[in-house]
């Protein structure tokens, strides 16, 4: 699933779809944290709060430029950019 725009409303949609996966996936289980760059969705700051009281998220946000304040995200892209490597030979 990809982002087609930046809205606040389809960051909210994907976030629901995200909850409701890993509730049917991982059998009961819940999204606690979510850590994402600060791109123009999370302006709206009361709309966020509302997503996160929703669910009961703790949202961090890492500062731009600075991939080594977040290195599970870049380690994941790593990880999936050589997966596709791999598929794609």
């Amino acid at each position: 699933m990809y982002a087609k725009s930046l809205t606040a409303p389809e960051l909210s949609q994907h976030i629901d779809d995200l909850v409701q996966f890993v509730a049917t996936a991982l059998h009961g289980r819940r999204v606690k944290l979510l850590t994402c760059d600060k791109f123009p969705s999370y302006v709206d700051r009361t709309f966020v709060a509302t997503i996160r009281a929703k669910h009961g998220i703790e949202m961090i946000v890492s500062p731009p430029y600075m991939p080594e304040k977040h290195p599970h995200v870049e380690g994941a892209h790593s990880r999936i950019q050589k997966l596709i490597r791999k598929m794609l030979l």
